[in-house]
């Protein structure tokens, strides 16, 4: 069998896998992003097995990814079977098997010497399932982001991470495309909409943001700044997503739509076709939000806000693997998710323990790091002086002198205003709904946050007769 030649840092994640066997862990994850490659490292892992005589079962949440694996596998010659209900690829004896999670537990198969675990932050109750049926098994994971929406943690199936890349080196060293992010003006109140399984309330999210203006104002956004573009667009709910469509038809844009209740063929002949160019927007609920590999997607238009960081960073990833001719990737973010500290742009660093998920970062001012251009929208870093977009100053607004027991405070830039010339009422009253937001995600440092971001948006600190007023509003005194 030939060998799959791996990046360097593909090689090295590899071999940081190998010394922890050695040291004797048993189970382990390879955090990499989406588009890393991290079904190659599993390949060139499990090849590696084979050839010493170790058998190993390739599992996926779903049998997408499992065509998927199952082409890449074939184009380096790689012999494998498929553990499926009547599948051609049935062939029991070869050391390497590509199963669903489902499959895998449904049956009576001999224990393999690997289990390899695609999108391991997902069907946790199964992985435990199947290290208690094969306990001799290795178990190695895979996942861009290693927590889950209902924040049981990790640990109890796996016993490390192993950083494998961050996106930040990838875009730099050209194995992933960089990005464009825009952020349209308008501000989506969801600090009414309940949670339910660690993410908003499907339905009474959906009420919100599906009216025809907001989804025709995203047309709008698309004609104008990506139109051409291979798109995905991610939705909160069916109702949502026809709405979508509709929109997008109703302006002469050929778009279509999946879902989990799309017939398979069905489903396989339109991703095929949007793969291959044939269509460019694809309206999508919960079905491109993991392991959908289209290269080709130049765009990714987020129609839902989430709490989760998980399903954001994979929103995003699903557009920033590189393809011919595709020279970056057009981020637009209806959703408002990018100026949320804990969630940012594509390339924001992000860590992951096995305890507790996610490390919210500090919200604190300093975490205020994105600017929006008040004229085009696009997001920018902080210190950006023009906006890289349509070349618009970003105002600048300075910090008085302020002395202090005799010592000068040299005056600093301040971030950009997006709002400075709001009315007094609609400040108060977006003040108190940033209140409410930062009590409902617990931040620890929830009056810093809103002040920074009051900062942010209307280029001044908050006096202290507004902020009364906001906490009256907001319900917090």
């Amino acid at each position: 069998m030939p060998h799959s030649p791996l990046r360097d840092y593909q090689v090295a994640a590899v071999d940081d896998a190998r010394l922890a066997i050695a040291e004797g862990c048993r189970s382990l994850i390879l955090e990499s992003p989406t588009g890393s490659g991290k079904s190659l490292m599993i390949r060139d892992m499990a090849e590696r097995a084979a050839r010493k005589g170790f058998s190993s079962y390739v599992v996926a949440p779903r049998r997408e990814i499992i065509s998927q694996m199952s082409r890449h596998y074939d184009e380096v010659g790689l012999d494998h079977g498929i553990l499926q209900a009547d599948h051609p690829r049935r062939r029991p004896g070869y050391p390497i098997q590509i199963a669903t999670t489902a499959t895998l537990l449904r049956r009576d198969v001999p224990e393999p010497s690997i289990i390899f675990r695609d999108e391991a932050h997902l069907g946790l109750q199964a992985t435990l399932t199947l290290r208690e049926r094969f306990p001799n098994a290795i178990f190695i994971g895979t996942t861009a982001t290693p927590c889950r929406l209902d924040g049981r943690p990790l640990g109890s199936a796996f016993q490390r991470i192993i950083r494998v890349a961050t996106v930040a080196d990838l875009i730099q060293r050209g194995y992933l495309c960089p990005y464009v992010a825009f952020q349209p003006p308008w501000d989506i109140d969801l600090s009414s909409i309940p949670t339910m399984g660690g993410d908003y309330h499907r339905h009474k999210l959906a009420a919100r943001v599906a009216r025809p203006s907001l989804t025709g104002d995203a047309v709008a956004t698309w004609l104008e700044k990506a139109e051409g573009r291979s798109t995905i667009v991610f939705c909160v709910d069916v109702a949502h997503m026809t709405m979508a469509r509709d929109q997008y038809r109703a302006k002469g844009v050929d778009a279509r739509m999946v879902h989990a209740k799309t017939p398979d063929a069905e489903r396989d002949k339109l991703i095929a076709e949007f793969s291959a160019g044939v269509f460019p927007i694809l309206c999508n609920v919960e079905i491109a939000t993991y392991g959908l590999d289209v290269p080709r997607t130049a765009c990714i238009q987020i129609l839902r806000p989430t709490q989760s960081v998980a399903i954001w960073m994979q929103m995003q990833g699903r557009g920033l693997r590189i393809f011919p001719g595709k020279r970056d990737l057009l981020l637009l973010d209806h959703a408002g998710m990018s100026l949320i500290p804990e969630f940012g742009l594509p390339d924001d660093p992000h860590e992951w323990t096995l305890e507790g998920g996610h490390v919210k970062r500090k919200t604190t001012e300093a975490t205020i790091s994105i600017r929006r251009c008040g004229k085009c929208f696009r997001l920018a870093r902080a210190g950006t002086a023009i906006c890289p977009h349509c070349g618009t100053p970003f105002p600048i607004y300075h910090r008085p002198i302020i002395q202090r027991a005799g010592e000068l405070q040299q005056a600093t830039r301040a971030r950009p205003a997006l709002c400075p010339e709001a009315p007094d009422e609609q400040r108060v009253r977006t003040a108190a709904r940033w209140f409410r937001e930062a009590a409902k995600r617990q931040y620890k440092n929830q009056d810093g946050w809103v002040k920074a971001r009051y900062m942010a948006v209307f280029g001044r600190w908050m006096d202290p007769e507004t902020e009364r007023k906001a906490r009256v509003g907001s319900g917090s005194v």
